[in-house]
């Protein structure tokens, strides 16, 4: 839930500031976040002199590639069906999570059952 609403809170800031994103030369920008939940590798990845603190493995893909179908899906956020059963049945509405699933298929992961929320 609250990786949902971080999302929304997102998606607002970036709607609420359209005209400053516009003078700085960036017209209808538009933002899409994947959220995904399962086990992953985290840690500081990559050689001594250049690391980066990061989250690795198929649930942290599965979450990238959810959010690059934001865009086909025309919708702001997309959330794993993992993700949404951790969510209490009585916050799904409240977060704008809708009922229906999308299954969709995603390159290098296959078929997921996703959800669309408003934002």
């Amino acid at each position: 839930a609250r990786a949902v609403r971080a999302a929304r809170g997102m998606i607002r800031v970036v709607r609420d500031n359209a005209d400053t994103f516009a003078a700085l030369g960036l017209p209808n920008l538009r933002v899409g976040v994947g959220i995904n939940t399962g086990e992953c590798t985290v840690g500081a990845v990559g050689a001594p002199s250049r690391l980066d603190y990061s989250a690795i493995g198929d649930v942290t893909n599965a979450a990238a590639r959810l959010e690059a179908a934001t865009k086909d899906a025309g919708v702001p956020i997309l959330v794993g069906a993992a993700t949404v059963r951790l969510i209490p049945e009585e916050q799904r509405q409240e977060l704008g999570v809708r009922h229906e699933p999308l299954v969709l298929e995603l390159k290098g992961v296959g078929k997921v059952e996703c959800y669309p929320v408003d934002g």
